[in-house]
C-alpha cells in the first residue's frame, strides 16, 4: 500500500507517466481478446487432492487440450485464460491411483455442453462448478489422458495455498507489487494469487491471515507481524495482484481459505487488512456466511479502509482513457461497495482502526484524512455500527501499521479475543 498516496495523486493530476500508461495499455490489450473462467471441483469423496481440471478448445478436427490445472487439498478452484471467438469445454476428473489418466470408476465430470463456453473481452465468469461422479461418461475425444503433457507449462492461474515462505520472498519484492497494480491480468498469469504461511501449520496456534492493499504486498505487514506472539498466532499473509476487480479477488480468497479450513481442520481464524484490502477482505468475510461450511472468521480489523471509496477513483474512471481495474471497485457508491454494506456474519467481532494526518491537509487531499483516505470513508456509517471498538490515531496511511502505540493496542484486542475464545485448543 505504501504507493497508495502517488498513484491517486497521479489519477487526481491526470498526469500519468508514459512508462505507466504504455504499462497499462499493454495489460488491456492482453485481455482485449481474452476473458477467464473460474470454478471448483466437487468430488464424491469431498477430497480435491489429485484432481485435474482441463481446459479443452473445441474446433471442427474436434477438441484439444490447452491448459490444465492440477488441484490440491488445499485448493479446490480452477482458473483458465480464454481467448474471444473460439469454443471451449472444460473437464475434470479425479485421479485416485496418481496415472495421469481417468480410468474406469474415477469421478469425472464436464462443465456444460462441449464446445458451449465461450468469452467476451473482458469478462471473468466465476462460478464455473463441477461436480464429479464415478459413473460419468466422457463425450468422445475426452478421453482425460495427461500423459506425456508437461503440466506446469499449461497451467494458467497459479493459486497457492499453504507454501511456507519468508516476507523476503521475492515475490513480495515491490516489481512485483507494482505489476499487480498496473499489470493485473498479466500477474493474474504469472503469479497468480496465494495464501502464505510463514511458519509450518501449528493447529495450537491461531491463524492470523493479513490482506495487503492496492499497489501493496505482505511486506507492508512487516511490523506488525513482527509484534505478533508467535507462540499463540500464526501468520498467513494473502498476495494478489491489487489491480484487478475486487470481487473476484475475495472469491479466489474464499476458496484458498476453505481450501486450507478442509485440509487442517481449524475453526478459528483471524482477519487483518489494510487500506483497499479492508473492501477485499470484509467481502471474504461476508462470504463465509453464505454457505453451509463453518463460520471459521471470528475476527476482523481494518486499519486506514476507504468503506466509502475514494473521490480519485472516480475522477480516474471519468477522465483518464485507461483506468486500473480495481478504480471501478473504489470509486464511491460502486455495486461492490454497496454489497459490503450488508452486516458481518454472527461471530464476528470488528474493530475499526483510522487514521488522521493533521498536518496532512493539502491541494490533493483538501479535507481530513490519513493523507491518502479520508476520515470521512473510513468512518462510513455502516462500519461503524459493527464495529465493537474503534480507534483513531493522528498518523499517516503507512505509519499506522507501524506505530508502536498502535501494535500494542493491536495485540490487547487479539488477545482479548483469544481469551473470549478459549485460548489454547483452536482446532477442531
Amino acid at each position: 500500500m505504501r504507493h497508495m498516496t502517488t498513484v491517486f495523486s497521479l489519477i487526481l493530476c491526470l498526469s500519468l507517466s508514459a512508462c505507466t500508461i504504455v504499462r497499462l495499455k499493454q495489460d488491456l490489450d492482453l485481455m482485449e481478446h481474452k476473458g477467464t473462467v473460474l470454478g471448483r471441483v466437487m468430488t464424491p469423496s469431498g477430497g480435491t487432492d489429485g484432481v485435474y481440471a482441463v481446459l479443452y478448445e473445441v474446433s471442427e478436427t474436434g477438441p484439444e487440450v490447452v491448459s490444465v490445472d492440477s488441484l490440491s487439498t488445499a485448493i479446490s478452484t480452477f482458473g483458465f485464460v480464454l481467448d474471444t471467438e473460439r469454443r471451449y469445454t472444460v473437464a475434470a476428473f479425479h485421479d485416485l491411483n496418481g496415472d495421469l489418466e481417468r480410468n474406469p470408476g474415477e469421478p469425472a465430470g464436464m462443465l456444460g455442453v462441449p464446445g458451449s463456453l465461450t468469452i467476451r473481452p473482458g469478462e471473468r465468469l466465476d462460478g464455473q462448478d463441477i461436480e464429479l461422479s464415478s459413473d460419468a461418461s466422457m463425450p468422445a475425444g475426452y478421453n482425460l489422458d495427461l500423459q506425456g503433457i508437461s503440466l506446469e507449462t499449461l497451467q494458467d492461474l497459479p493459486l497457492i495455498a499453504g507454501e511456507v515462505v519468508s516476507l523476503d520472498t521475492p515475490i513480495f519484492g515491490q516489481e512485483y507489487a507494482e505489476d499487480g497494480m498496473w499489470q493485473s491480468n498479466e500477474a493474474w498469469k504469472t503469479v497468480g494469487a496465494g495464501v502464505y504461511f510463514l511458519e509450518e501449520y501449528d493447529p495450537a496456534k491461531i491463524p492470523v491471515l493479513f490482506v495487503h492493499g492496492v499497489g501493496g504486498s505482505p511486506t507492508d505487514f512487516r511490523a506488525i507481524i513482527g509484534s505478533l506472539d508467535w507462540e499463540s498466532y500464526q501468520p498467513w499473509v494473502f498476495h494478489y495482484p491489487s489491480g484487478a476487480r475486487l470481487l473476484p479477488v475475495a472469491r479466489v480468497l474464499k476458496g484458498l481459505v476453505d481450501g486450507l479450513q478442509h485440509e487442517f481442520g481449524f475453526d478459528t481464524l483471524f482477519v487483518t487488512a489494510h487500506s483497499m484490502g479492508g473492501l477485499v477482505a470484509r467481502s471474504f468475510v461476508l462470504q463465509t456466511g453464505e454457505d453451509e461450511l463453518p463460520d471459521y472468521v471470528k475476527f476482523f480489523v481494518s486499519f486506514s479502509t476507504p468503506y466509502n471509496g475514494h473521490e480519485a477513483a472516480a475522477k480516474g474512471v471519468k477522465y483518464m482513457p485507461i483506468q486500473v481495474p480495481s478504480w471501478l471497485d473504489i470509486q464511491p457508491d460502486s455495486d461492490f461497495l454497496k454489497s459490503l454494506r450488508q452486516p458481518l456474519p454472527e461471530g464476528v467481532s470488528f474493530y475499526l482502526v483510522f487514521g488522521f494526518d493533521s498536518d496532512g491537509i493539502n491541494l490533493i487531499m483538501p479535507y481530513s484524512s490519513d493523507s491518502v483516505v479520508s476520515v470521512g470513508s473510513q468512518l462510513a456509517p455502516f462500519a461503524q455500527e459493527e464495529a465493537v471498538r474503534i480507534f483513531g490515531y493522528d498518523l499517516d496511511h503507512e505509519e499506522i501499521l507501524a506505530d508502536e502505540t498502535v501494535l500494542d493496542r493491536y495485540g490487547s484486542i487479539l488477545d482479548r479475543r483469544a481469551a473470549e475464545l478459549g485460548g489454547g485448543d483452536h482446532a477442531d
